[in-house]
């Protein structure tokens, strides 16, 4: 289990996001109390604790689930926030101190569909066919649209645009 972390952290300032910020400056902790996801403007220290996040999705939605949710995990881990990662088929631990970033891409690699089986975590993520809900607090958000440069995969996978 997660404690807390050395690692420290205080933000100058914490902004609403905008299409285009790299999923990786939001702060995840407050953007959970808020219904809206924040950015930080400027890092130092503060306290880390672990965020919880689950996953799940529909038939065709395991790839999607698993970009989004490697991604997200990642980018808190890049932080020095610990993450703890619930699967269909099992949990995942990862973070600063502990490492666990292999592990967590493995079982991604090979995740299934299957339901969120923890819908009050911080944060939970659904993969659809199409694309990956993100969800945080009352708030939800399309994974493309978080991400700042669509990964190959990702992009070529975007929906169509339907001309008018």
């Amino acid at each position: 289990e997660y404690g807390r972390s050395e690692q420290r952290e205080q933000f100058e300032e914490l902004r609403e996001y905008q299409p285009g910020d790299p999923l990786r400056e939001i702060h995840w902790k407050t953007t959970a109390k808020r219904d809206e996801l924040g950015v930080k403007e400027f890092a130092a220290e503060a306290e880390a604790e672990a965020v919880t996040l689950a996953a799940g999705a529909g038939v065709d939605g395991a790839d999607w689930m698993a970009e989004a949710t490697a991604s997200v995990a990642l980018s808190l881990v890049d932080e020095g926030i610990p993450v703890e990662v619930t699967l269909p088929r099992g949990d995942v631990r990862v973070g600063p101190d502990h490492g666990g970033e292999r592990s967590l891409l493995r079982t991604l690699a090979t995740a299934t569909a299957g339901r969120v089986t923890d819908p009050e975590a911080d944060i939970t993520v659904t993969g659809r066919a199409e694309d990956a809900i993100v969800q945080v607090a009352d708030a939800e958000y399309q994974f493309t649209d978080l991400i700042d440069e669509p990964t190959e995969w990702t992009a070529t996978r975007q929906p169509e645009a339907v001309s008018a």
